[in-house]
């Protein structure tokens, strides 16, 4: 198989390089570099193709909108790929190489999903479309602009009706998925994938719905896989956890193709463990 690697990144260039050049020669990457962050394109190995588009916030609509701008350059490089894998620069491979070939199954939609409403998950799921957000023009992680955030929220629920509902059935889950080479074309050009990204301009954790509403409502319903494929700890306060080498077993066990958060430092030990089964050594 041939494998593209979509990265979106902002920080410890160490490790996006190790997740680029640890790769073998069927994997090609395309990279988004957050334009707030200080690396620069020629930081990035020369095996990927960069990009620097989108300045992203916590849970903007641009997170999702870079995704999609490395979706449609490696598309149209024409360049055959049976599998498009979205991650960031702070996922690591979670298995041997050849055992990509044993967990994928062709033309199969990998992404976790569950329908909208759910109860205890962003008023349901729905207002995620249906009332605007700052998140686009604010960092709501900052206490003032989450507090302002809440009020815009609340104003337009007691004086507004918000914007409509679409006629499509809604579905939540993470943006990291992968996805099959034969359904791109449904994802960059469908009327629901143009349609949807409209409704979720200035929303906040839009990309959390995207992907899995415009499968679940499309010709491919019946190849989505319910499991993204990735191993994460969200059993910590503050999901989700930065693995170390404590989580070895749990990962390489999970039979997932990526796990997720690593950090050079933090996770370290953990890398020197996943590399030694990848038959590498840790440079940095």
């Amino acid at each position: 198989m041939r494998h593209c690697i979509l990265m979106t990144v902002y920080k410890d260039i160490n490790q996006i390089n190790r997740i680029i050049n640890m790769a073998p020669d069927n994997f090609d990457f395309y990279v988004h570099i957050d334009r707030k962050s200080p690396i620069r394109v020629g930081d990035i190995s020369k095996r990927a193709k960069v990009f620097s588009e989108f300045k992203i916030n916590w849970g903007a609509v641009e997170h999702l909108k870079a995704f999609l701008l490395l979706i449609e350059k490696a598309y149209a490089s024409g360049d055959k790929y049976d599998f498009y894998h979205l991650i960031t620069g702070q996922d690591f491979y979670a298995c041997n190489f050849d055992k990509f070939e044993e967990l994928l199954q062709k033309e199969k939609i990998y992404v976790s999903y569950f329908s909208l409403p759910r109860k205890g998950w962003w008023h349901g799921g729905l207002d995620i479309v249906k009332y605007k957000s700052l998140a686009s023009k604010y960092d709501l992680r900052q206490r003032k602009f989450k507090l302002l955030d809440i009020l815009y929220y609340w104003w337009q629920r007691l004086f507004t009706k918000g914007r409509p509902l679409p006629s499509y059935r809604m579905y939540g889950g993470l943006v990291y998925c992968s996805i099959p080479g034969g359904a791109i074309n449904w994802v960059l050009n469908s009327v629901i994938s143009n349609d949807l990204l409209c409704r979720l301009t200035n929303s906040t954790c839009g990309e959390e719905v995207f992907f899995q509403t415009i499968f679940l409502n499309s010709p491919f319903k019946n190849q989505v896989v319910n499991d993204n494929l990735r191993y994460t700890d969200w059993s910590v306060h503050c999901p989700p956890k930065v693995l170390t080498d404590e989580d070895y077993d749990k990962v390489i066990n999970s039979h997932k193709l990526f796990c997720r958060k690593i950090d050079s430092l933090v996770s370290k030990n953990l890398l020197c463990k996943l590399l030694a089964m990848l038959g590498l050594s840790l440079i940095h």
